[in-house]
């Protein structure tokens, strides 16, 4: 049973998204704030912490990203999805900046947000893969074949398109038409090659250096 806080000012949206999660029993919200300062004084007094948070990115008295600087500072193993109704590039990665894990349009249907809950439960992190526009043929392996210093093989660069879309590793390597333990040693040489250590951090660079464009 996974557990989950929610943070949003709008009851009926706070309500439907209450209701989505827990039909399936797979889900148990233990916390419900209509802001920021309501969530964190919850945390405090919680004896059995969320496992994930859905936060609202606009509230009243502390918003989205306050609210969730404070909750990395003390509760840094807490994942956090971000809702919100930004759809720009910069706008998305400053999300990511802030360190959550996930990220859903309030455009999305609800059952989006589930399908987020879980991927950042099992793999530590969610986008949309419609906010991505994640092509890999020929012209744009060329384009973006290297940055900086940094050279990407063209299947390498594939590899950093399905990263992006939140597929499981099984699944990339099934689409790469590659092995389980292949999959691994190109994660592995990819996360080398940008210097970052985990799927979140590769997607941040990823986008901050244009090899996935944010629709």
């Amino acid at each position: 049973m996974i557990k989950i806080g929610v943070a949003d000012d709008h009851d009926l949206v706070r309500g439907g998204i209450i209701e989505l999660l827990e039909k399936n029993n797979k889900c148990s919200v233990t916390i419900e704030a209509s802001n920021g300062k309501k969530l964190l004084n919850l945390l405090a007094l919680s004896n059995n912490l969320p496992d994930v948070l859905i936060i609202d990115i606009s509230m009243p008295v502390l918003d989205g990203p306050e609210t969730i600087k404070e909750i990395k500072k003390i509760y840094p193993h807490i994942k956090i999805v971000m809702l919100s109704y930004i759809k720009e590039k910069n706008a998305i990665l400053n999300v990511f900046n802030l360190g959550v894990n996930g990220f859903v349009s309030k455009s999305d249907p609800l059952e989006m947000l589930e399908a987020a809950v879980h991927e950042v439960v099992e793999t530590g992190y969610f986008l949309n893969c419609h906010f991505c526009n994640n092509t890999t043929n020929e012209k744009d392996w060329i384009k973006y074949s290297f940055i900086g210093e940094v050279k990407f093989s063209k299947r390498e660069f594939e590899f950093i398109q399905y990263a992006a879309a939140s597929l499981k590793y099984e699944e990339i390597a099934e689409k790469m038409n590659i092995s389980n333990s292949t999959i691994n040693n190109y994660r592995e040489t990819v996360y080398k090659k940008c210097d970052v250590y985990s799927r979140q951090e590769l997607v941040l660079y990823a986008i901050r250096n244009g090899l996935i464009y944010v629709n």
